[in-house]
């Protein structure tokens, strides 16, 4: 992973020594911090001039200021615990490991939920261009993710099996997003999540038959 790089570059202007400075660094006018140095002077018939100066500073990347939030964060708890990181241009991927994980996942992922949120702010703070970031606690999230699935596919059937549609406890984006993904290609049944934030809902309803409302399934 890259960290914080910076370059001093010499040239007839500013603009063309903050050109080839980022040439160098390899990074865009939008990844760089710019700080003009001297602007130069062009002297008296082109003698006795001064080159401008800049010192360029490539901006530390999403997934560096993600590992370290995380890791700053497990040490002031006083627990152990091992950060791993997948960086892309739109995606942070981070993964906890560790035997205090059960604190840092807490009661039903809320404390993980929290953790998530915080890395994500940190990871994007000031940067022009907004960096989605997952963090997951010994595969905690994966986990959820398949137990959920397999209750989806469990009230696919009873909703099949009673002809009536099931409306499904309220769940968060990424909970209700798991259930569409697995009965998108179950042609028995369609998925559609109703309400409004936090109690936004999924509800499961048979294609082909008459359909009355049910309570909802734990």
């Amino acid at each position: 992973m890259e960290g914080r790089q910076e370059i001093e570059k010499s040239a007839g202007t500013a603009e063309e020594a903050i050109q080839e400075a980022c040439l160098e660094l390899g990074a865009s006018r939008d990844e760089v911090e710019i700080e003009v140095l001297s602007e130069g002077t062009r002297g008296i018939l082109g003698i006795g001039g001064q080159a401008a100066r800049v010192r360029v500073i490539r901006k530390e990347g999403a997934a560096p200021k993600a590992e370290g939030f995380l890791r700053g964060v497990i040490r002031f708890l006083g627990l152990a615990g091992d950060v791993r990181v997948w960086g892309k241009d739109s995606d942070v991927e981070v993964k906890i490991y560790g035997d205090d994980s059960g604190i840092l996942i807490g009661r039903h992922g809320r404390t993980l939920d929290a953790i998530q949120l915080l890395t994500e702010i940190v990871a994007n703070k000031g940067s022009n261009r907004r960096v989605r970031v997952r963090v997951d606690i010994e595969d905690y999230k994966e986990r959820q993710a398949t137990k959920l699935a397999d209750f989806a596919r469990k009230m696919a059937d009873k909703a099949v099996k009673e002809k009536r549609e099931i409306v499904l406890r309220p769940m968060n984006a990424l909970e209700r997003k798991v259930i569409h993904s697995a009965l998108n290609e179950d042609p028995r049944v369609t998925t559609e999540s109703m309400g409004v934030e936090p109690n936004r809902k999924v509800t499961i309803r048979p294609t082909n038959n008459e359909r009355t409302a049910a309570p909802e399934a734990h």
